[in-house]
């Protein structure tokens, strides 16, 4: 029977002969996959939009800001620009203070980290600036849609101490 599992930096991989713990490639422990539940994948080519910022996020919803940012993978600049709205980034990071035509630039600012990561089971991208998290959704909004759900791990993270 061929298992399916799922490691936290987002490798998806079969695996005929499953045992008690097996590493991802990347190093760290990979879990079954949950039974498949409906989710939306972001379709080709479509740029997600500015949400909302940590600090301006939803009272109700703060639990689900957590386990995004929780379960984050960090990415490159370039990697998040293929991924959200440009135009939106623009005004954005002319509200931050960052000039188009001047010395200070996002792209150049080494402080900015840049993440990929899951809201209620549908995929957001996300900088973090000044501790503060800028979200990218798929239309702008907080999802109301039912979306995949992620695996729950049985072991910390870095040392695979029972939880």
């Amino acid at each position: 029977m061929t298992i399916q599992l799922l490691c936290q930096c987002g490798n998806a991989f079969a695996e005929p002969n499953w045992k008690k713990s097996i590493h991802c490639p990347c190093g760290r422990m990979a879990y079954p996959r949950p039974d498949p539940e409906p989710y939306r994948p972001i379709p080709r080519g479509t740029r997600l939009r500015y949400f909302c910022n940590c600090v301006r996020w939803p009272s109700d919803k703060v639990e689900d800001l957590t386990e995004m940012i929780g379960n984050s993978k960090e990415l490159s600049r370039n990697s998040f620009l293929k991924h959200v709205d440009l135009d939106d980034l623009q005004l954005l990071s002319a509200e931050l203070g960052y000039q188009r035509h001047s010395l200070r630039k996002m792209a150049k600012d080494y402080h900015i980290r840049y993440s990929t990561g899951w809201l209620k089971g549908h995929k957001v991208y996300f900088f973090t600036w000044s501790a503060i998290e800028y979200v990218f959704t798929e239309n702008g909004e907080f999802p109301t849609s039912p979306g995949r759900k992620m695996p729950q791990p049985k072991y910390a993270v870095d040392n695979n101490i029972p939880l």
